[in-house]
């Protein structure tokens, strides 16, 4: 449920980082989420989004939507006992991973697998890595955005194809191209996302598992 994105961006009204999170994609992973524990979604400032009324039905302790800064000290979700599920803005991985860091929180955070591959991963949590378990899924999921401009705006949709006008043979050039939608303000859209994997750090359920210091445990769904 990121909720960053660039000035360039918002004034097209076509969000970077500024897409949430539909309620599948912790379906997706429900039986590693606690019941009895409550739950900061902290990157959501909105109760009325999906992942935040997914998080509300599944856990029996009412879960936390906070507006303040993650960042910040003074951020009302720091000051309770609490795990962190949220799907964060991927731009800014890097300053996340060092809070959590310093936080020692339990989390899951929704991320591309990619970022396990960066070289701030492995120096942040290179000596830790027995206390993280990446819970992998080759799945794709649309992530939804709103139209924050007071006009129409256009984009493509993914999924359905129209004829390329500009398309030649015998070139590379492709036969159909997306077919454009027009978003009216306030109007919800849908964007592809890329692949996701979960990360999770001093999770309930990894109690469980055999740790060996150093390794970093991998389970696919």
């Amino acid at each position: 449920m990121a909720i960053w994105s660039t000035n360039a961006q918002k004034n097209k009204g076509l969000p970077d980082d500024e897409f949430y999170t539909p309620d599948i994609i912790w379906e997706d992973i429900k039986k590693y989420i606690p019941k009895n524990k409550m739950i900061w979604e902290a990157f959501g400032n909105n109760p009325a989004l999906d992942s935040y009324k997914w998080m509300k039905t599944h856990s029996d302790i009412e879960p936390i939507c906070c507006k303040g800064d993650f960042f910040k000290e003074d951020n009302e979700g720091w000051a309770v006992d609490n795990i962190i599920i949220t799907n964060p803005p991927f731009s800014i991985m890097k300053n996340i991973f060092i809070k959590l860091k310093e936080a020692e929180r339990p989390f899951i955070l929704v991320m591309p697998p990619q970022k396990l591959y960066t070289r701030y991963f492995n120096d942040i949590w290179g000596d830790e890595l027995e206390n993280i378990c990446i819970l992998n899924t080759h799945k794709r999921h649309d992530f939804y955005a709103f139209n924050t401009t007071k006009k129409d705006i256009k984009v493509p949709h993914q999924k359905s194809r129209v004829k390329n006008p500009d398309y030649k043979e015998g070139t590379k050039m492709n036969k159909t191209i997306p077919k454009i939608l027009t978003i009216k303000p306030g109007e919800r859209f849908y964007k592809g996302g890329p692949p996701i994997c979960y990360m999770c750090y001093k999770m309930p359920f990894m109690k469980e598992m055999n740790k060996d210091k150093g390794v970093m445990t991998m389970k696919f769904l």
